[in-house]
Protein backbone atom coordinates (compact mmCIF):
# COMPACT_ATOMS: atom_id res chain seq x y z
CA UNK A 1 0.00 0.00 0.00
CA UNK A 2 2.91 2.34 0.56
CA UNK A 3 4.70 1.61 -2.37
CA UNK A 4 1.37 2.30 -4.41
CA UNK A 5 0.45 5.30 -3.15
CA UNK A 6 4.69 6.66 -3.01
CA UNK A 7 4.67 5.69 -7.07
CA UNK A 8 1.18 7.18 -7.78
CA UNK A 9 1.47 10.64 -6.23
CA UNK A 10 4.95 10.61 -7.29
CA UNK A 11 3.76 9.96 -11.18
CA UNK A 12 1.12 12.71 -10.74
CA UNK A 13 3.35 15.27 -9.12
CA UNK A 14 5.92 15.09 -12.17
CA UNK A 15 4.04 15.36 -14.78
CA UNK A 16 4.94 17.48 -17.05
CA UNK A 17 1.72 19.05 -18.89
CA UNK A 18 0.96 22.63 -18.63
CA UNK A 19 -1.23 23.37 -15.09
CA UNK A 20 -3.78 24.79 -17.89
CA UNK A 21 -4.84 21.18 -18.29
CA UNK A 22 -5.53 20.65 -14.78
CA UNK A 23 -7.47 23.64 -14.33
CA UNK A 24 -9.92 22.77 -17.41
CA UNK A 25 -9.92 19.26 -16.17
CA UNK A 26 -11.37 20.65 -12.38
CA UNK A 27 -13.99 22.39 -14.46
CA UNK A 28 -14.37 19.08 -16.95
CA UNK A 29 -15.11 17.05 -13.27
CA UNK A 30 -17.51 19.37 -11.85
CA UNK A 31 -19.45 19.66 -15.34
CA UNK A 32 -19.59 15.73 -15.75
CA UNK A 33 -21.02 15.68 -11.85
CA UNK A 34 -23.75 18.12 -12.43
CA UNK A 35 -24.58 16.21 -15.93
CA UNK A 36 -24.59 12.72 -14.00
CA UNK A 37 -27.23 14.68 -11.35
CA UNK A 38 -29.15 15.80 -13.98
CA UNK A 39 -29.64 12.84 -15.76
CA UNK A 40 -30.53 10.13 -13.01
CA UNK A 41 -32.79 13.15 -10.94
CA UNK A 42 -34.53 13.90 -14.01
CA UNK A 43 -33.69 17.87 -12.60
CA UNK A 44 -34.30 21.08 -14.62
CA UNK A 45 -32.56 23.47 -12.11
CA UNK A 46 -29.95 23.43 -14.37
CA UNK A 47 -32.57 25.80 -16.16
CA UNK A 48 -32.26 28.29 -13.00
CA UNK A 49 -28.56 30.10 -13.63
CA UNK A 50 -28.26 30.90 -9.76
CA UNK A 51 -28.95 26.84 -9.46
CA UNK A 52 -26.18 25.53 -11.49
CA UNK A 53 -23.72 28.59 -10.36
CA UNK A 54 -23.99 27.68 -6.37
CA UNK A 55 -23.49 23.96 -7.95
CA UNK A 56 -19.86 25.16 -9.49
CA UNK A 57 -19.07 27.35 -6.60
CA UNK A 58 -19.90 25.03 -4.04
CA UNK A 59 -17.47 22.31 -5.71
CA UNK A 60 -14.47 25.02 -6.25
CA UNK A 61 -14.70 25.83 -2.66
CA UNK A 62 -14.68 22.94 -0.95
CA UNK A 63 -11.60 21.48 -3.67
CA UNK A 64 -9.75 24.73 -3.16
CA UNK A 65 -10.07 24.80 0.69
CA UNK A 66 -9.08 21.10 0.58
CA UNK A 67 -5.94 22.13 -1.33
CA UNK A 68 -4.62 24.60 1.29
CA UNK A 69 -5.46 22.49 3.85
CA UNK A 70 -3.09 19.69 2.12
CA UNK A 71 -0.25 22.47 1.46
CA UNK A 72 -0.55 23.96 5.06
CA UNK A 73 0.10 20.80 6.79
CA UNK A 74 2.78 19.14 3.63
CA UNK A 75 4.48 22.62 3.68
CA UNK A 76 4.87 21.71 -0.12
CA UNK A 77 4.54 23.07 -3.56
CA UNK A 78 1.24 24.62 -4.13
CA UNK A 79 0.75 23.58 -7.44
CA UNK A 80 1.78 20.12 -6.88
CA UNK A 81 -0.39 19.87 -4.44
CA UNK A 82 -3.00 21.53 -6.99
CA UNK A 83 -1.83 18.44 -8.99
CA UNK A 84 -3.06 16.15 -6.19
CA UNK A 85 -6.28 17.02 -5.62
CA UNK A 86 -7.63 17.81 -8.80
CA UNK A 87 -6.21 14.27 -10.08
CA UNK A 88 -8.40 12.62 -7.06
CA UNK A 89 -11.16 15.00 -7.27
CA UNK A 90 -12.35 12.66 -10.14
CA UNK A 91 -14.07 10.97 -7.15
CA UNK A 92 -16.84 13.73 -6.76
CA UNK A 93 -18.26 12.02 -9.55
CA UNK A 94 -19.06 8.61 -8.18
CA UNK A 95 -21.84 8.91 -5.67
CA UNK A 96 -24.93 9.87 -7.65
CA UNK A 97 -23.57 6.40 -10.57
CA UNK A 98 -22.95 4.07 -7.35
CA UNK A 99 -25.72 4.78 -5.20
CA UNK A 100 -28.55 4.77 -8.03
CA UNK A 101 -26.74 1.58 -9.44
CA UNK A 102 -25.23 -0.80 -6.93
CA UNK A 103 -27.62 0.38 -4.18
CA UNK A 104 -30.89 -0.06 -5.94
CA UNK A 105 -31.78 3.86 -4.52
CA UNK A 106 -32.89 6.48 -6.62
CA UNK A 107 -30.66 10.04 -5.90
CA UNK A 108 -31.96 12.58 -4.79
CA UNK A 109 -30.15 16.15 -5.60
CA UNK A 110 -27.50 17.05 -2.84
CA UNK A 111 -28.03 19.23 -0.24
CA UNK A 112 -27.26 20.54 2.96
CA UNK A 113 -27.71 19.52 6.50
CA UNK A 114 -29.66 21.93 8.25
CA UNK A 115 -30.25 20.47 11.55
CA UNK A 116 -29.26 22.52 14.03
CA UNK A 117 -29.82 20.37 17.19
CA UNK A 118 -27.98 17.35 15.30
CA UNK A 119 -25.18 19.20 14.27
CA UNK A 120 -21.92 17.96 17.22
CA UNK A 121 -24.25 14.13 17.09
CA UNK A 122 -23.59 14.11 13.33
CA UNK A 123 -20.04 15.41 13.38
CA UNK A 124 -18.98 12.42 15.99
CA UNK A 125 -20.71 9.51 14.17
CA UNK A 126 -19.54 10.64 10.71
CA UNK A 127 -22.95 11.62 9.38
CA UNK A 128 -24.22 7.93 10.34
CA UNK A 129 -27.20 9.11 12.57
CA UNK A 130 -28.83 10.47 9.81
CA UNK A 131 -30.98 8.77 7.02
CA UNK A 132 -29.05 8.45 3.75
CA UNK A 133 -31.21 10.71 1.93
CA UNK A 134 -28.96 13.11 3.53
CA UNK A 135 -25.37 11.74 3.51
CA UNK A 136 -25.33 8.22 1.52
CA UNK A 137 -23.04 5.45 1.88
CA UNK A 138 -21.35 6.08 -0.90
CA UNK A 139 -20.55 9.24 -0.13
CA UNK A 140 -19.50 8.71 3.30
CA UNK A 141 -17.13 6.31 2.00
CA UNK A 142 -15.66 9.06 -0.60
CA UNK A 143 -14.78 11.38 2.25
CA UNK A 144 -13.21 7.82 4.36
CA UNK A 145 -11.01 7.84 0.71
CA UNK A 146 -10.46 11.45 0.74
CA UNK A 147 -8.92 10.96 4.57
CA UNK A 148 -7.04 7.83 4.25
CA UNK A 149 -5.53 9.55 1.11
CA UNK A 150 -4.68 12.66 2.65
CA UNK A 151 -2.76 10.64 5.71
CA UNK A 152 -0.70 8.85 2.87
CA UNK A 153 0.05 11.76 0.70
CA UNK A 154 1.39 13.28 4.14
CA UNK A 155 2.78 10.51 5.93
CA UNK A 156 4.04 8.13 3.39
CA UNK A 157 5.07 10.24 0.61
CA UNK A 158 5.45 13.79 2.39
CA UNK A 159 7.29 12.04 4.83
CA UNK A 160 6.13 13.99 7.70
CA UNK A 161 4.98 13.13 11.35
CA UNK A 162 2.78 10.73 12.05
CA UNK A 163 0.57 12.88 14.82
CA UNK A 164 0.79 15.64 11.79
CA UNK A 165 -0.94 13.09 9.39
CA UNK A 166 -3.59 12.22 11.98
CA UNK A 167 -4.49 16.29 12.15
CA UNK A 168 -4.50 16.54 8.38
CA UNK A 169 -6.80 13.88 7.95
CA UNK A 170 -9.18 15.54 10.84
CA UNK A 171 -8.55 18.76 9.28
CA UNK A 172 -9.88 16.89 5.26
CA UNK A 173 -12.94 15.61 7.30
CA UNK A 174 -13.83 19.27 9.28
CA UNK A 175 -14.00 20.92 5.82
CA UNK A 176 -16.10 18.04 4.54
CA UNK A 177 -18.10 18.89 7.62
CA UNK A 178 -18.30 22.51 7.63
CA UNK A 179 -19.26 22.60 3.78
CA UNK A 180 -22.00 20.05 4.41
CA UNK A 181 -23.74 22.07 7.20
CA UNK A 182 -22.59 25.76 5.43
CA UNK A 183 -25.92 27.39 5.98
CA UNK A 184 -26.16 26.37 9.79
CA UNK A 185 -22.26 27.36 10.25
CA UNK A 186 -22.49 30.70 8.38
CA UNK A 187 -25.80 31.68 10.53
CA UNK A 188 -24.34 31.17 13.86
CA UNK A 189 -20.84 33.54 12.40
CA UNK A 190 -23.60 35.84 11.30
CA UNK A 191 -25.10 36.15 14.19
CA UNK A 192 -22.40 36.87 16.31
CA UNK A 193 -21.94 39.91 14.50
CA UNK A 194 -25.82 40.82 14.99
CA UNK A 195 -26.56 40.15 11.16
CA UNK A 196 -29.74 38.43 9.67
CA UNK A 197 -28.86 35.36 7.23
CA UNK A 198 -30.51 35.30 3.92
CA UNK A 199 -30.98 32.28 2.60
CA UNK A 200 -31.09 30.90 -0.99
CA UNK A 201 -28.91 30.25 -3.96
CA UNK A 202 -27.84 33.66 -4.82
CA UNK A 203 -26.58 33.99 -0.92
CA UNK A 204 -24.37 30.82 -1.10
CA UNK A 205 -22.97 31.92 -4.47
CA UNK A 206 -21.84 35.14 -2.92
CA UNK A 207 -20.43 33.27 0.03
CA UNK A 208 -18.38 30.49 -1.55
CA UNK A 209 -17.12 33.01 -4.57
CA UNK A 210 -15.93 35.55 -1.78
CA UNK A 211 -13.92 32.65 -0.05
CA UNK A 212 -12.20 31.62 -3.75
CA UNK A 213 -11.54 35.52 -4.11
CA UNK A 214 -9.63 34.38 -0.75
CA UNK A 215 -7.86 31.61 -2.14
CA UNK A 216 -6.96 32.94 -5.19
CA UNK A 217 -4.95 35.85 -3.84
CA UNK A 218 -2.70 32.96 -1.89
CA UNK A 219 -2.74 30.68 -4.74
CA UNK A 220 -1.40 33.75 -7.08
CA UNK A 221 1.02 34.44 -4.42
CA UNK A 222 2.25 30.83 -3.11
CA UNK A 223 2.40 29.44 -6.99
CA UNK A 224 4.68 32.77 -8.27
CA UNK A 225 5.79 34.64 -5.42
CA UNK A 226 8.17 36.76 -7.82
CA UNK A 227 4.92 37.47 -10.34
CA UNK A 228 2.68 38.33 -7.67
CA UNK A 229 5.38 41.06 -6.51
CA UNK A 230 4.87 42.04 -9.79
CA UNK A 231 0.91 42.53 -10.12
CA UNK A 232 1.08 43.85 -6.40
CA UNK A 233 3.64 46.86 -7.14
CA UNK A 234 1.94 47.73 -10.52
CA UNK A 235 -1.33 47.83 -9.20
CA UNK A 236 -2.46 51.37 -9.29
CA UNK A 237 -4.00 51.41 -5.65
CA UNK A 238 -4.75 55.37 -5.93
CA UNK A 239 -6.79 54.34 -8.83
CA UNK A 240 -8.54 51.61 -7.37
CA UNK A 241 -9.12 53.41 -4.31
CA UNK A 242 -11.43 55.92 -6.19
CA UNK A 243 -13.62 53.76 -7.80
CA UNK A 244 -14.00 51.51 -4.53
CA UNK A 245 -14.33 54.63 -2.75
CA UNK A 246 -16.91 55.81 -4.82
CA UNK A 247 -18.40 52.74 -4.90
CA UNK A 248 -19.05 52.31 -1.04
CA UNK A 249 -20.14 56.08 -0.27
CA UNK A 250 -23.06 55.66 -2.60
CA UNK A 251 -23.55 52.35 -1.30
CA UNK A 252 -23.79 53.93 2.20
CA UNK A 253 -25.49 57.25 1.47
CA UNK A 254 -28.92 55.56 0.06
CA UNK A 255 -28.41 53.12 3.02
CA UNK A 256 -30.25 56.37 4.66
CA UNK A 257 -34.28 56.22 4.59
CA UNK A 258 -34.86 59.44 2.59
CA UNK A 259 -38.23 60.02 4.91
CA UNK A 260 -36.84 59.69 7.98
CA UNK A 261 -33.13 60.70 7.59
CA UNK A 262 -32.17 57.48 9.71
CA UNK A 263 -30.20 54.48 8.87
CA UNK A 264 -31.88 51.68 7.50
CA UNK A 265 -31.10 49.26 10.32
CA UNK A 266 -32.91 46.29 8.33
CA UNK A 267 -30.43 47.10 5.85
CA UNK A 268 -27.63 47.60 7.67
CA UNK A 269 -27.94 44.18 9.16
CA UNK A 270 -29.03 41.89 6.00
CA UNK A 271 -26.01 40.31 5.42
CA UNK A 272 -27.10 39.94 1.79
CA UNK A 273 -25.98 43.33 1.67
CA UNK A 274 -22.77 43.26 2.52
CA UNK A 275 -22.07 40.09 0.47
CA UNK A 276 -23.44 42.26 -2.86
CA UNK A 277 -21.01 45.16 -1.81
CA UNK A 278 -17.97 42.81 -1.16
CA UNK A 279 -18.71 41.01 -4.97
CA UNK A 280 -19.17 43.73 -6.31
CA UNK A 281 -15.95 45.13 -5.03
CA UNK A 282 -13.79 42.19 -5.84
CA UNK A 283 -15.45 42.34 -9.51
CA UNK A 284 -14.71 46.05 -9.83
CA UNK A 285 -10.79 45.07 -9.03
CA UNK A 286 -10.36 42.29 -11.05
CA UNK A 287 -11.83 44.82 -13.77
CA UNK A 288 -9.33 47.43 -12.64
CA UNK A 289 -6.38 44.45 -13.39
CA UNK A 290 -7.54 44.05 -16.35
CA UNK A 291 -7.49 47.34 -17.76
CA UNK A 292 -4.10 47.78 -16.09
CA UNK A 293 -2.41 44.90 -18.04
CA UNK A 294 -4.31 46.10 -21.07
CA UNK A 295 -2.54 49.30 -20.83
CA UNK A 296 0.60 48.38 -19.97
CA UNK A 297 0.29 46.44 -23.71
CA UNK A 298 -1.01 48.87 -25.88
CA UNK A 299 1.31 51.85 -23.76
CA UNK A 300 4.44 50.28 -23.53
CA UNK A 301 6.29 52.69 -25.73
CA UNK A 302 4.79 55.92 -23.92
CA UNK A 303 5.82 54.05 -20.38
CA UNK A 304 9.17 53.37 -21.71
CA UNK A 305 9.50 57.41 -21.88
CA UNK A 306 6.92 58.17 -18.68
CA UNK A 307 6.30 55.06 -16.70
CA UNK A 308 9.65 53.59 -16.22
CA UNK A 309 8.32 51.70 -12.96
CA UNK A 310 6.01 49.36 -15.30
CA UNK A 311 6.02 45.63 -15.71
CA UNK A 312 6.76 45.59 -19.59
CA UNK A 313 9.31 47.64 -18.95
CA UNK A 314 11.03 47.28 -15.63
CA UNK A 315 11.17 43.65 -15.57
CA UNK A 316 12.66 42.42 -18.64
CA UNK A 317 12.45 38.90 -17.01
CA UNK A 318 8.61 39.32 -16.83
CA UNK A 319 6.39 35.98 -18.57
CA UNK A 320 4.78 37.50 -20.93
CA UNK A 321 2.52 34.61 -22.02
CA UNK A 322 1.82 34.53 -17.90
CA UNK A 323 1.24 37.89 -17.85
CA UNK A 324 -1.42 38.15 -20.73
CA UNK A 325 -3.32 34.77 -19.38
CA UNK A 326 -3.85 36.92 -15.80
CA UNK A 327 -5.51 39.05 -18.65
CA UNK A 328 -7.73 37.36 -19.94
CA UNK A 329 -8.40 35.39 -16.05
CA UNK A 330 -8.88 39.31 -15.09
CA UNK A 331 -11.79 39.75 -17.05
CA UNK A 332 -12.83 35.98 -16.85
CA UNK A 333 -14.03 36.82 -12.75
CA UNK A 334 -14.38 40.30 -13.27
CA UNK A 335 -17.38 38.75 -15.45
CA UNK A 336 -17.92 35.95 -12.65
CA UNK A 337 -18.30 38.25 -9.03
CA UNK A 338 -20.42 40.89 -11.32
CA UNK A 339 -22.64 38.07 -12.00
CA UNK A 340 -22.64 36.68 -8.08
CA UNK A 341 -23.40 40.24 -7.28
CA UNK A 342 -26.32 40.33 -8.89
CA UNK A 343 -28.48 43.32 -9.46
CA UNK A 344 -27.37 45.10 -11.73
CA UNK A 345 -23.69 44.53 -10.95
CA UNK A 346 -23.08 43.01 -14.34
CA UNK A 347 -24.54 45.14 -16.56
CA UNK A 348 -22.42 47.88 -14.72
CA UNK A 349 -19.30 46.29 -14.98
CA UNK A 350 -19.42 45.41 -18.96
CA UNK A 351 -20.46 49.21 -19.19
CA UNK A 352 -17.34 50.17 -17.13
CA UNK A 353 -15.73 47.58 -19.63
CA UNK A 354 -16.57 49.19 -22.41
CA UNK A 355 -16.06 52.90 -21.52
CA UNK A 356 -12.51 51.85 -20.76
CA UNK A 357 -11.96 50.12 -24.05
CA UNK A 358 -13.45 53.41 -25.95
CA UNK A 359 -10.66 55.15 -23.96
CA UNK A 360 -7.53 53.65 -24.56
CA UNK A 361 -7.63 50.92 -26.58
CA UNK A 362 -7.55 50.92 -30.39
CA UNK A 363 -9.09 51.77 -32.57
CA UNK A 364 -11.02 54.71 -30.92
CA UNK A 365 -8.03 55.71 -28.12
CA UNK A 366 -10.08 58.68 -26.61
CA UNK A 367 -7.94 59.95 -24.72
CA UNK A 368 -6.10 61.08 -27.66
CA UNK A 369 -8.97 63.58 -27.61
CA UNK A 370 -8.21 66.53 -25.00
CA UNK A 371 -11.16 67.40 -22.55
CA UNK A 372 -13.66 64.99 -24.31
CA UNK A 373 -11.08 62.22 -23.14
CA UNK A 374 -11.46 62.33 -19.38
CA UNK A 375 -15.00 62.15 -20.35
CA UNK A 376 -15.30 58.43 -20.37
CA UNK A 377 -13.35 58.25 -16.60
CA UNK A 378 -15.79 60.69 -15.54
CA UNK A 379 -18.63 58.32 -16.30
CA UNK A 380 -17.29 55.45 -14.98
CA UNK A 381 -16.75 57.20 -12.04
CA UNK A 382 -20.49 57.72 -12.09
CA UNK A 383 -21.28 54.17 -12.86
CA UNK A 384 -19.62 53.11 -9.71
CA UNK A 385 -21.84 55.72 -8.29
CA UNK A 386 -24.48 53.39 -10.16
CA UNK A 387 -23.46 50.36 -8.68
CA UNK A 388 -23.17 51.45 -4.76
CA UNK A 389 -26.62 52.40 -5.34
CA UNK A 390 -27.85 49.74 -7.35
CA UNK A 391 -26.84 47.41 -4.04
CA UNK A 392 -29.62 48.82 -2.24
CA UNK A 393 -32.19 50.10 -4.82
CA UNK A 394 -32.12 47.97 -8.00
CA UNK A 395 -34.28 50.57 -10.08
CA UNK A 396 -31.55 52.63 -11.85
CA UNK A 397 -33.65 54.96 -13.26
CA UNK A 398 -34.42 56.71 -9.55
CA UNK A 399 -31.00 58.01 -9.07
CA UNK A 400 -31.52 61.76 -9.34
CA UNK A 401 -30.63 62.89 -13.10
CA UNK A 402 -29.10 66.52 -11.47
CA UNK A 403 -26.87 65.13 -9.17
CA UNK A 404 -25.66 62.07 -12.35
CA UNK A 405 -24.79 65.34 -14.52
CA UNK A 406 -22.89 67.17 -11.36
CA UNK A 407 -20.72 64.15 -10.11
CA UNK A 408 -19.87 63.62 -14.13
CA UNK A 409 -19.27 67.12 -14.88
CA UNK A 410 -16.77 68.18 -11.63
CA UNK A 411 -14.76 65.14 -12.29
CA UNK A 412 -14.84 65.45 -15.80
CA UNK A 413 -12.22 68.59 -14.54
CA UNK A 414 -10.63 67.10 -11.75
CA UNK A 415 -9.03 64.48 -13.92
CA UNK A 416 -7.41 66.39 -16.20
CA UNK A 417 -4.44 66.12 -13.77
CA UNK A 418 -3.30 62.90 -14.57
CA UNK A 419 -2.27 64.05 -18.21
CA UNK A 420 0.68 66.04 -16.41
CA UNK A 421 2.96 63.29 -15.71
CA UNK A 422 3.09 62.29 -19.52
CA UNK A 423 3.78 65.61 -20.92
CA UNK A 424 7.11 65.38 -22.70
CA UNK A 425 5.96 61.95 -24.86
CA UNK A 426 2.45 63.48 -25.58
CA UNK A 427 4.17 66.64 -27.31
CA UNK A 428 6.26 64.67 -28.88
CA UNK A 429 3.86 62.70 -30.67
CA UNK A 430 1.10 65.09 -31.01
CA UNK A 431 -1.04 63.96 -28.23
CA UNK A 432 -3.34 67.05 -27.82
CA UNK A 433 -4.41 66.80 -24.18
CA UNK A 434 -5.28 70.10 -21.98
CA UNK A 435 -1.26 70.26 -20.70
CA UNK A 436 0.08 70.32 -24.54
CA UNK A 437 -2.43 72.68 -26.19
CA UNK A 438 -2.31 75.37 -23.04
CA UNK A 439 1.17 74.88 -22.02
CA UNK A 440 2.18 72.62 -19.15
CA UNK A 441 2.18 75.72 -16.94
CA UNK A 442 -1.22 77.29 -17.47
CA UNK A 443 -2.79 73.85 -18.21
CA UNK A 444 -1.68 73.49 -13.95
CA UNK A 445 -3.29 76.84 -12.98
CA UNK A 446 -6.63 75.49 -14.73
CA UNK A 447 -6.51 72.29 -13.29
CA UNK A 448 -6.01 74.15 -10.21
CA UNK A 449 -8.74 76.29 -10.39
CA UNK A 450 -10.92 72.85 -11.42
CA UNK A 451 -10.18 71.67 -7.43
CA UNK A 452 -11.11 74.80 -5.75
CA UNK A 453 -14.75 74.64 -7.75
CA UNK A 454 -14.71 70.36 -6.74
CA UNK A 455 -13.90 71.40 -2.76
CA UNK A 456 -15.74 74.76 -2.99
CA UNK A 457 -18.98 73.48 -4.29
CA UNK A 458 -19.21 70.10 -2.01
CA UNK A 459 -18.69 72.50 0.86
CA UNK A 460 -21.12 74.40 -0.26
CA UNK A 461 -23.28 71.42 -0.98
CA UNK A 462 -22.69 69.59 2.39
CA UNK A 463 -24.12 73.13 4.28
CA UNK A 464 -21.78 72.85 6.64
CA UNK A 465 -18.77 75.57 7.87
CA UNK A 466 -16.02 73.00 9.87
CA UNK A 467 -16.71 70.99 5.82
CA UNK A 468 -16.04 74.26 4.17
CA UNK A 469 -13.08 74.79 5.94
CA UNK A 470 -11.44 71.42 5.49
CA UNK A 471 -12.65 71.23 1.26
CA UNK A 472 -10.45 74.40 1.33
CA UNK A 473 -8.16 73.32 3.23
CA UNK A 474 -7.66 70.01 0.93
CA UNK A 475 -7.88 71.98 -2.32
CA UNK A 476 -4.94 74.28 -1.06
CA UNK A 477 -2.64 71.11 -0.35
CA UNK A 478 -3.73 70.29 -3.82
CA UNK A 479 -2.60 73.72 -5.47
CA UNK A 480 1.09 73.19 -3.30
CA UNK A 481 1.34 69.33 -4.60
CA UNK A 482 0.19 70.72 -8.23
CA UNK A 483 2.46 73.18 -8.42
CA UNK A 484 5.90 71.79 -7.10
CA UNK A 485 8.53 71.21 -9.74
CA UNK A 486 8.96 67.64 -8.78
CA UNK A 487 5.42 66.61 -10.02
CA UNK A 488 4.27 63.19 -8.03
CA UNK A 489 0.58 62.01 -9.26
CA UNK A 490 0.24 59.54 -6.62
CA UNK A 491 0.66 61.98 -3.64
CA UNK A 492 -2.01 64.45 -5.76
CA UNK A 493 -4.65 61.03 -5.53
CA UNK A 494 -3.70 60.20 -2.14
CA UNK A 495 -4.91 63.64 -0.67
CA UNK A 496 -8.10 63.80 -2.91
CA UNK A 497 -8.85 60.00 -1.43
CA UNK A 498 -8.14 61.04 2.31
CA UNK A 499 -11.05 64.32 1.68
CA UNK A 500 -13.41 60.90 0.13
CA UNK A 501 -12.82 59.25 3.54
CA UNK A 502 -13.56 61.60 5.51
CA UNK A 503 -16.49 62.87 3.19
CA UNK A 504 -17.73 58.92 4.17
CA UNK A 505 -17.57 59.29 7.81
CA UNK A 506 -19.28 62.71 7.51
CA UNK A 507 -21.80 61.12 5.97
CA UNK A 508 -21.95 58.48 7.83
CA UNK A 509 -22.38 60.50 11.57
CA UNK A 510 -24.20 63.20 10.17
CA UNK A 511 -27.26 61.13 8.59
CA UNK A 512 -29.32 64.80 8.61
CA UNK A 513 -26.79 65.71 5.53
CA UNK A 514 -28.15 62.88 3.60
CA UNK A 515 -31.69 64.90 3.01
CA UNK A 516 -30.02 67.05 0.36
CA UNK A 517 -29.55 64.36 -1.81
CA UNK A 518 -32.87 63.32 -2.73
Amino acid sequence: MKGFFEKLFSKIENDDWNIFWYVFSLFFVITLRNIIEFYITKSYFWLDFYALFHTYSFFYAIIFTLIFVIFIFVRWRLLDVFKTVTFFSLIITTPPIFDYLINFWVWSNMTYILDKNAVYHNFITFFWWLNNTWVSYWMKLEIIFAIISSFSYGYFYKKISFLRSIFLSFSIYLVFFIFAIYPVFIQEILQFFWMYYNSGNIFLVQNFVIILFVFQILFFYFSDKRFFSTLLKDSRLSRQLHFILFMVIWFFIWLYSKDTNMLNLKILHDSSYLFWLLTSVISLVYWIYFSIVSNNFIDIDIDMISNKDRPLVLDSKLDKRKYLLFWIISLLLSFIYGSAAWNNTLFLIILFIWNYFIYSMPPFRLKRVPFFSKMTISFNTFVTCLIGFSITNPDLKSFPIILAIFIIIWFLFVIQFIDIKDYEWDKKNGINTISVILWLELSKKIIWWFFIWLYLLAGIFLKDIIMLVLCLAFWFINYYLINKPVYREGVIFTNYQISLVLLLAYLIYFPMKIGYFY
